[in-house]
């Protein structure tokens, strides 16, 4: 039961971190 709810959390989780890091990286590359 717990894993079903975990999962879907952890896939968001990984994602906005993913759009989070690409947003610093462009910053870093644009200067």
């Amino acid at each position: 039961m717990a894993l079903q709810f975990i999962e879907p959390y952890t896939e968001n989780e990984n994602k906005s971190i993913v759009r989070k890091a690409k947003r610093v990286l462009k910053k870093l590359t644009d200067q």
